[in-house]
């Protein structure tokens, strides 16, 4: 009888630690709606998603496969400062163009915004907030939303 609670509390730590290394994951999904005739057609999948030095630039990836991108996105991102218009958020602009890969269909300027929230684990829990990073871009007919999950 004395080890049956060490078992069980070793048991339940071992199968509490994948959970939590699940929780850490940080990947980009994405989506993508266009008009199609009178319906809207939407497409998604994860994203490859790289900022830095006034660029970005974003493979948006079929969801079945990691090594074939379906979308190529490249541009400019300007980001301000965090809290300079909303208390624990870094907001920025991004103008790129979007070139949908192995397709005849010209690559379009796409102009939208990035957030980040920068909140405490505390903060995250109370307000429910689900994201550290949101991406949004549209052109005059499509938009393409990337958000990453919390770590």
């Amino acid at each position: 009888m004395k080890w049956i609670f060490p078992l069980l509390l070793v048991v339940g730590l071992v199968s509490a630690a994948p959970a939590a290394e699940q929780g850490q994951t940080a990947e980009w999904h994405w989506i993508m709606t266009s008009p199609v005739g009178e319906r809207w057609e939407a497409i998604e999948g994860l994203a490859k998603v790289e900022i830095g030095a006034g660029t970005i630039h974003v493979q948006l990836l079929w969801s079945n496969n990691d090594n074939d991108p379906r979308f190529d996105i490249a541009g400019s991102i300007r980001i301000g400062k965090v809290g300079e218009n909303i208390r624990g958020v870094q907001e920025g602009t991004i103008a790129a163009i979007v070139t949908r890969l192995n397709s005849d269909i010209r690559p379009s300027e796409f102009t939208g915004t990035y957030r980040k929230a920068i909140y405490g684990a505390r903060a995250r829990e109370s307000f429910g907030v689900q994201y550290s990073e949101i991406i949004i871009i549209s052109d005059p007919v499509s938009m393409i939303g990337l958000t990453k999950l919390t770590k």
